[in-house]
């Protein structure tokens, strides 16, 4: 870009500390970006002047005024939030976000140090491609969304998010740009300078009043950037719509679910649309939320029987593996606890009768305990009791009372061959059905066939019936005893050899360590440490903690320590508590994110590149 184009911007060459400018990046409403080189660590950065054009301008001295002393309150209130945001973003090392290394006052502004991104805009990606599918949307969606997330939660908003503002790294992945917009905190009221982008702003910021601004804003700025790769075409801007609404103009904004139908899932079409809502109370409040309504999947299905959808408020996005490996447990666990089931469906039906005994010789089965001594009940009609219950159980050679005996136009045949009676019963509360020894005994075949007999036509029969069924019912076999095993693999030669050149890494990586060599430290111990060996995790958490240029970083430092704790590395949850004071709320909550979705990868062979 040509000095033409940028009348107050610094020229190539000009020096601010030991950094070189090169060129503008670009200009906003709030500032100039240049392209300019770290001489200290000999690396490309990005820089962010603050210097707003509707306010202020260049001197021949290199330095930034306002317009009028008139503004000189305004200029000074935008350079203090320029300084305070840049502090705070300093503080966040999150992938998807730009990393902001340092800010510094000069020439009577502030400038703001960023890692420089290699790539191409969003922007630019969808002028050449038109629209992006489903996946790789939800692929730049969903990490901008995490690492916005952790802004949000500090108080600070975007309000300039569009494709031009997403980069796109060369190996794919997103990054969130240019946060000079950013000039209001929650929670303010402040009139803020309008500063909107067609089709990505919503109505909210046309005001100029913070109070009416929060993650809504953002929200409503990723919708629409959704909108742009869907449709091809930008969505209409935000007061033509209302305009619309209000009947003055007509509203030509097809929604999302229409224009993507067939090429995206639904539930993604849907979110689209709730984000573009004009009214920022009818929009999602967080972007957890709206997160939610994106990725939310469906409750697993348990075997058996069908289950019913869960309310939109209840979904939360689960890792597709973590439910996969919980149906598989359920499913599993299920399948062996079977004869459960079996002997659960076989006790209630029973119950329904009226009463469950096991057979004699074995330990009986103990139904809900029944009151100590409960009196024998008539019916309504003043006939057959409506239960016998034995009192607490006496000592074995307690006399047996006979329980009187049915009229002989309800007894059915199997009470021919028992009559119920209360019994001394380990288990209080049992009923036990005993032989009448006046008459003789049927066979087995015979007694078993009366029985089933009885049980299929007369389902609803007295108590006594069911428990004189169950007093025959064989007995199950017990399951086999089988004996385990357990075979202790033995060391084979090529593990020991894995064994001797991991140790031989990290005793190089521990005395890189020693020496002061950081960089080289790092590069031996990073592969180990993603192979999930705890001692190179704690030793890269040292590396990182210890380290005092650019690549310092307490927010990786804090995860490889929390990792090398849960692998029993000695120390290491020590280190981890150490460094936990020196971290916002919103950066452990993201660094414990990371650490519960740590997925291995292999060691390094013997024999690879050193």
């Amino acid at each position: 870009m040509t000095a033409e184009a940028h009348p107050d911007a610094l020229p190539a060459g000009y020096r601010l500390h030991w950094y070189l400018i090169e060129r503008v990046l670009g200009q906003g409403g709030f500032g100039i970006t240049y392209l300019a080189n770290d001489t200290n660590l000999d690396r490309h950065v990005a820089i962010k002047e603050y210097l707003p054009a509707e306010i202020a301008r260049r001197r021949s001295d290199a330095s930034a005024q306002p317009h009028t002393e008139s503004q000189s309150d305004r200029y000074a209130w935008g350079l203090e939030r320029f300084l305070a945001e840049a502090r705070t973003l300093a503080r966040f090392d999150h992938p998807h976000i730009v990393r902001v290394y340092s800010v510094f006052e000069a020439n009577n502004t502030a400038y703001m140090v960023m890692r420089f991104e290699e790539g191409e805009n969003l922007a630019t990606l969808l002028g050449r491609v038109g629209t992006l599918a489903e996946r790789q949307l939800t692929d730049f969606l969903l990490p901008i969304v995490e690492g916005l997330e952790l802004v949000h939660e500090s108080g600070f908003i975007h309000r300039d998010i569009k494709p031009e503002n997403i980069y796109v790294r060369r190996d794919g992945s997103p990054v969130l740009l240019d946060f000079g917009s950013a000039r209001q905190s929650f929670g303010s009221s402040k009139t803020m300078t309008i500063l909107v982008a067609p089709g990505y702003a919503p109505l909210e910021q046309y005001y100029g009043d913070a109070s009416t601004q929060g993650a809504w804003t953002d929200i409503y700025a990723l919708g629409a950037t959704c909108y742009r790769a869907i449709s091809g075409q930008p969505p209409l801007d935000a007061v033509a719509r209302a305009k619309g609404v209000l009947g003055s103009a007509k509203e030509v904004l097809p929604p999302a679910i229409d224009v993507g139908r067939g090429r995206y899932d639904e539930r993604l079409l849907a979110a689209v649309d709730h984000a573009l809502q004009l009214n920022e109370r009818d929009r999602p409040q967080t972007l957890a939320q709206w997160r939610r309504e994106i990725v939310a999947p469906a409750a697993p299905a348990v075997p058996g029987g069908p289950v019913a959808a869960a309310p939109a408020s209840a979904m939360t996005a689960v890792p597709a593996k973590v439910i996969d490996d919980t149906v598989a447990r359920d499913a599993s666990r299920l399948r062996s606890h079977r004869h459960l089931w079996i002997g659960a469906a076989a006790a209630t039906s029973l119950a329904a009768a009226g009463a469950w005994l096991a057979p004699a010789g074995r330990r009986e089965a103990t139904p809900e305990p029944a009151a100590p001594a409960a009196a024998v009940a008539p019916t309504a009609s003043g006939g057959t009791p409506a239960a016998s219950v034995a009192t607490a159980p006496p000592p074995a050679a307690a006399p047996v009372t006979a329980a009187p005996s049915p009229p002989a136009s309800q007894t059915s045949p199997i009470e021919h061959t028992a009559k119920p009676v209360a019994a001394a019963s380990p288990s209080p509360g049992v009923t036990r059905a005993l032989p009448d020894k006046s008459k003789p005994p049927l066979p087995p075949r015979q007694l078993a066939s009366s029985a089933a007999a009885v049980v299929s036509e007369a389902p609803s029969r007295p108590a006594s019936d069911a428990m004189a069924v169950a007093e025959l019912a064989p007995a199950p076999a017990p399951p086999p005893v089988v004996e385990a095993r357990i075979d202790v693999p033995k060391r084979t030669p090529d593990d020991v050899a894995r064994k001797t050149y991991r140790d031989e890494r990290l005793k190089a990586a521990e005395d890189a360590l020693a020496r002061g060599q950081y960089a080289q430290a790092e590069s031996i111990l990073k592969p180990w440490a993603e192979a999930g060996v705890p001692r190179a995790q704690a030793l890269l958490g040292r590396t990182l903690e210890q380290r005092r240029d650019a690549e310092h970083s307490d927010l990786e430092a804090y995860s490889w320590y929390a990792l090398a704790a849960q692998g029993g590395e000695t120390g290491a949850q020590a280190m981890r508590d150490r460094v936990k004071v020196r971290l916002q709320p919103a950066e452990i909550g993201q660094a414990d994110r990371v650490i519960r979705s740590f997925q291995p990868r292999p060691e390094p062979a013997p024999g690879a590149a050193r």
